[in-house]
């Protein structure tokens, strides 16, 4: 039902070279991945998890955060966002929108 909107939007987001449409696509689903695993964590402390989380996208961009509280509320903003994003889609999917 959805794939003639995704395809669309790809072809409006993604550069027409089919390599770097490829690879750009795989870094989205990169992205998306990291966010399930944010969201769903595997056993464990969850709190613990969401600044681990944090952490790793900081040094991922080459800052070292060790605050604590900074760490928690990068983690609660993004987590609003994708459950923002996936409450959306689903009343999507569901016809309410």
């Amino acid at each position: 039902m959805f794939e003639p909107v995704l395809q669309e939007y790809e072809r409006i987001i993604f550069p027409e070279d089919p390599v770097v449409r490829a690879a750009m696509r795989q870094s989205v689903m990169a992205a998306l991945q990291d966010l399930r695993l944010r969201m769903h964590p595997p056993m464990g402390n969850r709190y613990e998890s969401a600044r681990e989380w944090s952490r790793n996208w900081f040094a991922s961009i080459g800052h070292n955060e060790l605050n604590p509280a900074r760490l928690e509320q990068f983690s609660l903003f993004w987590s609003d966002e994708y459950t923002a994003v996936r409450k959306t889609l689903e009343e999507m999917v569901e016809g309410r929108t």
